[in-house]
């Protein structure tokens, strides 16, 4: 099977860097990888995207290419709406032109949150998202949806992992430096672990699982931001929990709102292991962020 990963995030590296081994035990068949990045390829540009994807030919094509950063979005959505937006307009035509599914990561953000029970694949999305990189991970939907013969969207949320910052990171940074600590105690999610989904992903594919909209999280009880770092503290440095404290999200008061709650709900696939289990296992062989 020949994969196309685009994008060098912390997702994209997880994919990049994965044991072609462990990859091809997963799908159950020999594995040629390519990675590209936005140097090797800009999917806004829907010529050298036609082309590149038509000359290598892949079978799957994951695209873990996104503007994320959320709060900068805010000001600068015409870049949000064309990486996150338009440029799966043209991945969507690329991957019909070789007859290749299109994998595509999408946001618990594309929800307004105020459905408290959390959101199922079949729930519709906000009529308009709460901030611009929910507005613009939407529009990359919407394009799929209209376009694509073979997809799967897979909307997680808080991911971590090695490769990138992270709230893992940020709250150690936190933590040493000796001030108080203070995280927003009233938007409510669920912990992704960027190996697990990686897994998960290439799990859609070794089961040849219906293409559509799923959901991927790690399972267990919702928490707050400030409920995960807490948990993150008690297994990292239970001194700093002294310094730790609540805050609402308005005291907070971010350029870009959040979703309240935006638990996302796997009712058609396989349940990720619980999000506590994972963070464990990724604090205990932590190392430095990539970058």
């Amino acid at each position: 099977m020949k994969i196309l990963i685009l994008g060098t995030g912390l997702l994209g590296q997880e994919f990049s860097n994965a044991p072609l081994s462990e990859m091809r035990s997963l799908l159950k068949t020999p594995v040629q990888r390519t990675s590209w990045g936005r140097s090797e390829l800009d999917i806004t540009n829907k010529t050298q995207t036609r082309e590149k994807i038509t000359r290598l030919n892949p079978d799957v094509i994951v695209n873990c290419a996104a503007y994320t950063k959320v709060d900068a979005i805010q000001q600068d959505k015409q870049n949000a709406y064309n990486i996150n937006g338009v440029a799966l307009k043209h991945l969507a035509q690329s991957a019909n032109a070789v007859n290749a599914p299109l994998i595509h990561y999408s946001t618990d953000y594309v929800f307004d949150g105020t459905q408290n029970s959390g959101y199922r694949e079949d729930d519709p999305p906000a009529k308009k998202p709460l901030n611009e990189y929910g507005v613009s991970k939407l529009q990359g939907e919407q394009h799929i949806l209209a376009i694509a013969r073979k997809f799967y969207i897979v909307r997680t949320a808080w991911l971590f992992g090695q490769y990138g910052n992270n709230f893992i990171h940020t709250v150690l940074r936190l933590a040493s430096t000796q001030k108080p600590i203070t995280i927003v105690n009233n938007e409510y999610g669920r912990p992704t672990y960027a190996v697990d989904l990686m897994q998960a992903t290439l799990g859609l594919l070794a089961q040849n699982k219906e293409y559509g909209i799923y959901h991927a999280t790690n399972a267990g009880k919702k928490v707050s931001w400030y409920e995960y770092a807490q948990f993150i503290l008690q297994n990292t440095d239970k001194d700093a929990l002294k310094r730790l404290s609540p805050i609402t999200s308005e005291q907070y008061n971010a350029p870009a709102p959040r979703p309240k709650n935006s638990i996302l709900l796997n009712t058609k696939f396989s349940e990720l292991r619980p999000w506590r289990d994972a963070v464990r296992e990724y604090i205990s062989s932590m190392v430095e962020p990539h970058s």
